[in-house]
């Protein structure tokens, strides 16, 4: 037996490491979300555009939505990021587009 209450034997005691004072990252929870605009070739040269629909385009939404558009001679093709799509006319589609 060992005389001493607080004698540690050597195979617990831990080895001496130095830790380095460097400041601990967090690494964010979520990745960012990046909208990505529809793969298919027609909409290579699309624009983002903010819209306030009502019942235009019900695969959409309604109200402010951020989507892609593309225009045509006669309608103004509409994509959101989670794939709904849509058509509006010219005139009706520059009725809603807000240039906020």
């Amino acid at each position: 037996m060992v005389d001493d209450l607080l004698y540690i034997p050597d195979f617990l005691k831990a080895p001496f490491r130095v830790v380095d004072d460097t400041p601990l990252v967090k690494k964010p929870r979520f990745k960012k979300y990046v909208p990505k605009r529809p793969r298919a070739k027609k909409w290579k040269n699309s624009e983002r555009v903010l819209v306030h629909l009502a019942d235009e385009c019900p695969k959409i939404g309604s109200g402010q939505r951020l989507v892609w558009s593309v225009s045509g001679r006669t309608w103004v093709y509409l994509a959101d990021d989670y794939g709904g799509r849509g058509k509006l006319s010219r005139r009706r589609f520059e009725e809603v587009r807000r240039d906020d």
